[in-house]
């Protein structure tokens, strides 16, 4: 790894699962989702970013009948769950934008089957192993193997669990909200009981700030690190990107970051 510039881009991708979230509208719309995916993958494509998009497990199947309620706390979710496959039911089904990412030769890391936050009390260890077991599976029959893992709502959990199921790295909130913080860009991804722990810098994000102050402090956080150097972990989800202002603010620091750094996937720090 680079000790001088690295840039890493990490998106959630939830679609329909993740919709739920959002409180733009336009966000909780799984098409608009879907278009803004064959977007962002064209700015990785231009700039030559290798990226981490950190998928839950249900989007990577073709079809199911359902799941047992039983091993999952998202009890509502599972009654939205439509039991049909792909592509009449897209937006919970997602196996061609699964291929896409990897075809294009980036990083696919674990976000759970279901989106279940590992940190509620609600799951118990029963529910932490049936998410990473049934991700496992549907990643393995499409052929993907990982060792990242990107908790629900950056909430960690179970973290005893991660390395008997070969994952040796995580992703965590790195707290990096104000608008101007002299330890910017993060720390450098730092070894903490035997798993590599990746901090999040800044997220383009629809709810948090209006886009004139997102563009504004993405663009001081970015000169930051190109006069600091470090370690500088941008991400998003996909429902987040609500207007083509988000686009252009995301291409935009692509481009920047692939100008002045190395842009890296998880499994390669």
């Amino acid at each position: 790894m680079t000790q001088s510039h690295t840039f890493c881009f990490s998106m959630d991708v939830e679609l329909g699962i993740g919709a739920e979230h959002s409180v733009v509208k336009r966000c909780s719309d799984p098409k608009h989702a879907r278009r803004v995916m064959v977007d962002v993958l064209s700015g990785l494509r231009k700039t030559g970013i290798r990226a981490t998009f950190a998928l839950i497990g249900h989007l990577m199947l073709p079809g199911c009948q359902g799941h047992d309620p039983r091993r999952s706390p998202s009890i509502d979710w599972w009654k939205m769950d439509p039991c049909s496959s792909y592509p009449s039911e897209d937006s919970w089904y997602a196996p061609d934008i699964v291929r896409m990412i990897d075809s294009e030769g980036h990083e696919i890391a674990c976000h759970t089957f279901s989106h279940v936050d590992f940190a509620s009390p609600a799951c118990t260890p029963n529910v932490a192993r049936f998410e990473i077991e049934e991700w496992l599976k549907a990643s393995g029959n499409m052929g993907i193997s990982s060792r990242s893992f990107v908790f629900p709502r950056n909430n960690t959990g179970y973290l005893e669990l991660l390395p008997e199921y070969g994952f040796d790295r995580y992703a965590v909130d790195g707290g990096s909200q104000d608008f101007f913080n002299p330890s910017l860009p993060s720390p450098y991804p730092s070894e903490v009981g035997g798993m590599l722990v990746i901090p999040r810098t800044f997220m383009i994000s629809e709810f948090r700030l209006s886009n004139p102050q997102k563009a504004g402090k993405l663009s001081r956080l970015l000169m930051h690190w190109k006069k600091r150097g470090g370690f500088f972990h941008l991400w998003t989800h996909e429902w987040s990107l609500a207007s083509r202002r988000d686009l252009m603010i995301l291409g935009n620091a692509l481009k920047f970051a692939g100008r002045h750094g190395e842009g890296i996937g998880f499994s390669d720090l």
